[in-house]
C-alpha cells in the first residue's frame, strides 16, 4: 500500500481527501512545514500532497529539503498563488502537478491516483497481469466464461474502491459488454463458483476464512471483488507454505 503524506493548512480539505483515499493508501496529515519535514524523515512517503502556504517552513522549502535528501517522492502542489516565479521553481524541483486554489476535490483525488499509476509503470507493475497472478492459483481459467468480466470488475474496484457493486460496477461492465446487469452478475458469479469448486480450497481459506463451523464457503460477488481489490491495493498475494517432499 502506497504511503501518502498530505501537508495542507485547510483541515477540512485534508480530512475530505483522507476519507476518500484511506482505503487505498497509508495516510499521514499535517498542517505545518516543520512537522512535514519530520514526517518525511519518519514516514518516507511515496507521494507528497503539499500546500505551499504552510506555517513554520513554507512548502517550497519543504520540497527543496526533500530533493536535497535524495528522495524520489512524487510531489503534487496546491497553492493560492501560482505566479511565474513559483511555477518555475516548482518545475525545477520536479513537481508532478500544481493546483490553484480553490481546487476541486475530485480532480485532486484523480491526480493522486494518476501519480500512483506512474509509479507502478516505472516499477513495471501491470494491474491486469497482477490480477491474473492473483486469480489463476485460485482455480480461475483464462478464456472461460466470466473470467475477463471478473478481471474488469477488479480493475474498476481497484481504481474506485468505494464504487457500489450493484449500482455502479455492474452497470459499467454491462455497458462495456453491451449486456445487462443480471448477465454481468451471473457471469462473475459462475466464474467465482467454478474456481471455488475446482480450485485449491486451502488457498481459498487464506483469503476467506470459513464461517459458522463450515469447512469452507464460496464468497458473494461483492465480498470477493472487495477482498481481491484490497489485496491488489496492498500488493499482497497470499501463498500456501511449501511442503517438503518425502
Amino acid at each position: 500500500m502506497r504511503r501518502l503524506l498530505i501537508a495542507e493548512a485547510d483541515g477540512v480539505f485534508s480530512g475530505a481527501l483522507k476519507k476518500h483515499l484511506q482505503e487505498q493508501y497509508q495516510i499521514r496529515l499535517c498542517s505545518d512545514g516543520t512537522k512535514c519535514l519530520e514526517l518525511i524523515r519518519k514516514f518516507d512517503p511515496d507521494i507528497l500532497l503539499i500546500d505551499l502556504s504552510l506555517s513554520g517552513t513554507d512548502g517550497i522549502n519543504v520540497i527543496r529539503n526533500l530533493r536535497t535528501s535524495g528522495r524520489d517522492t512524487k510531489v503534487v502542489v496546491i497553492s493560492g498563488y501560482t505566479g511565474e516565479y513559483v511555477l518555475a521553481a516548482l518545475e525545477d524541483l520536479g513537481v508532478e502537478y500544481v493546483f490553484s486554489k480553490p481546487c476541486d476535490l475530485g480532480a485532486v483525488i484523480s491526480c493522486v491516483r494518476d501519480v500512483e499509476r506512474k509509479l507502478e509503470n516505472a516499477e513495471g507493475w501491470c494491474l491486469e497481469a497482477e490480477i491474473d497472478r492473483l486469480l489463476l492459483p485460485l482455480g480461475f481459467r483464462m478464456g472461460r466464461g466470466g473470467y475477463q468480466c471478473t478481471v474488469d470488475a477488479l480493475c474498476i474496484k481497484y481504481m474506485e474502491f468505494h464504487c457500489a457493486t450493484t449500482k455502479e460496477l455492474y452497470p459499467a461492465l454491462a455497458k462495456k459488454y453491451n449486456s445487462n446487469v443480471k448477465q454481468v452478475e451471473k457471469a462473475i458469479r459462475d466464474a467465482i463458483r467454478s474456481a471455488w469448486i475446482h480450485g485449491n480450497q486451502n488457498l481459498w481459506k487464506l483469503y476467506f476464512a470459513p464461517r459458522n463451523g463450515a469447512e469452507s464457503y464460496c464468497p458473494s460477488n461483492d465480498e470477493f471483488i472487495a477482498r481481491m481489490a484490497k489485496a491488489l491495493m496492498c500488493k499482497t498475494r497470499l501463498k500456501l507454505p511449501l511442503v517438503e517432499e518425502m
